[in-house]
């Protein structure tokens, strides 16, 4: 299934876990994404996509890549966040 939208970038695999391993943290370095995801060989293209899309910003610092949500990222975030709360909600008795 493809999306034409900027929302398909959400279900590819691993797209929700690096963003909400991020906002976790606050910043991280891939390290630590790798570390919480997965060492998937997929994951530096998907965190390189995430920044495309503006929801994460890649601080090179010599050393190590750190990243941290954008504005966009977190407000996409809370929108998880969210839909996650409702659908717990609507699975109390």
């Amino acid at each position: 299934m493809t999306f034409d939208r900027p929302v398909g970038l959400l279900c590819d695999r691993h797209s929700i876990p690096i963003l909400l391993c991020i906002e976790e943290h606050g910043t991280c370095t891939k390290t630590k994404v790798y570390e919480n995801i997965g060492r998937n060989a997929n994951i530096p293209s998907k965190i390189q996509a995430l920044a495309d899309a503006g929801l994460v910003d890649i601080m090179e610092t010599g050393r190590a890549d750190v990243l941290s949500l954008t504005g966009l990222g977190r407000l996409v975030v809370g929108r998880i966040h969210d839909i996650d709360d409702a659908m717990s909600a609507a699975q109390e008795p």
